[in-house]
């Protein structure tokens, strides 16, 4: 145990003493600056991320393919759902969803499923800012979800309920 300790407390000491160098942290600071003028990711502090990665790398953990063809959908979604197209929105839905079994329950229930989160989510998603992990790329805190499925578009999940 005692070899153990004396062990360890080697082993942290090196690695302290090898975090002050200062030419490490310019090798790293280098290393951070690249990072942000090729990834556009911006830590603003060490606990927060600000989402604004535009790369395909974001879109390609979610299955998407082509993060423009998938903006440009997105666009005209927006437009259908500003003037409430259910024709359009209905389309671009993966049925069966939770709360939604199909077309005609959408139809039917339409004014409920896309209630004023979820219609504000939408309106002020900005294109440029998508999360996306590997479930699909969602708008706002997760009111709308999406999945790329052979090439196309589609909403895999509709949350109209407010987080808590």
């Amino acid at each position: 145990m005692k070899y153990r300790l004396i062990f360890f407390a080697t082993v942290f000491i090196q690695f302290a003493s090898s975090c002050t160098n200062s030419n490490d942290h310019q090798g790293l600071n280098d290393s951070i600056t690249t990072i942000q003028q090729t990834d556009s990711t911006q830590v603003i502090s060490s606990d927060t991320i600000q989402n604004v990665d535009t790369s395909k790398e974001r879109f390609l953990v979610a299955g998407f393919n082509d993060p423009a063809g998938f903006r440009e959908f997105f666009h005209s979604f927006q437009n259908w759902v500003n003037a409430d197209n259910k024709d359009s929105i209905g389309a671009h839905i993966q049925f069966p969803l939770k709360n939604c079994p199909d077309i005609m329950a959408f139809k039917k229930d339409y004014q409920n499923l896309f209630n004023t989160l979820v219609k504000s989510s939408v309106a002020h998603q900005d294109p440029q800012q998508f999360f996306a992990n590997q479930q699909g790329v969602m708008t706002g805190t997760g009111e709308i979800w999406f999945n790329e499925i052979n090439g196309k578009y589609f909403v895999i999940a509709i949350n109209n309920k407010p987080v808590k």
